[in-house]
């Protein structure tokens, strides 16, 4: 919650901070906040699940607003992870969405965004993943929406439904490695019996 409040970086995005998750955890009946949410706002820290599994999280995105109030919108259990780290995470039956107003919509099960971050030894399974827009661009994917220069290791993707109106994958929605960020690395990795449909309209 401190992360999200606005003022993230009086908490260095949780830079050098370590989490670690010690059970699993049901989001049945809550409705869930991704952690960080845009480039300014993002986590930074390093989270270990600890083999756990969070089941039945669901989120309708953090929207980022301008000030001509359009936003870009993350949804995940995670929005944005830059420079930081997701390990040992396990995603269940989660059902995530998000619908940028004249700016992209980034969704992953694990995070939105993927930026110069490591996710290791995750899963998303039977999982629903959706990426909306009004115009602009948008990326959905069963592990992350959108990723320059991630690395991801030893991570699995298994009977999720993916919805685009622009970039989707089974895995990841889309990859951009020009920001500088490096390229990203896949590692043992693979999706599997997942579902993805792309579809764009013309505006």
């Amino acid at each position: 919650e401190f992360l999200n409040s606005g003022d993230a970086a009086s908490y260095n995005n949780c830079d050098g901070c370590y989490f670690l998750q010690t059970a699993d955890i049901d989001l049945k009946d809550v409705t869930w906040e991704p952690i960080g949410y845009s480039g300014s706002t993002c986590f930074a820290g390093n989270y270990d699940g600890g083999g756990h599994i969070i089941a039945n999280a669901h989120s309708k995105g953090k929207a980022d607003t301008d000030e001509e109030g359009n936003y870009s919108s993350t949804a995940g259990i995670f929005g944005w992870v830059a420079s930081g780290s997701v390990q040992n995470l396990h995603v269940k039956t989660a059902t995530f969405e998000a619908t940028g107003k004249n700016d992209y919509s980034f969704v992953g099960g694990i995070t939105g965004v993927c930026f110069g971050a490591s996710i290791q030894n995750c899963s998303v399974t039977d999982s629903t993943l959706e990426s909306k827009r009004n115009s602009n661009n948008n990326c959905a994917g069963s592990i992350a929406g959108y990723s320059t220069g991630g690395t991801f290791e030893n991570c699995a993707a298994k009977k999720n439904d993916i919805k685009s109106m622009a970039y989707g994958g089974g895995f990841v929605g889309e990859v951009d490695d020009t920001y500088g960020a490096g390229s990203s690395k896949f590692t043992n990795c693979y999706a599997a019996d997942c579902t993805v449909t792309a579809t764009t309209k013309n505006l």
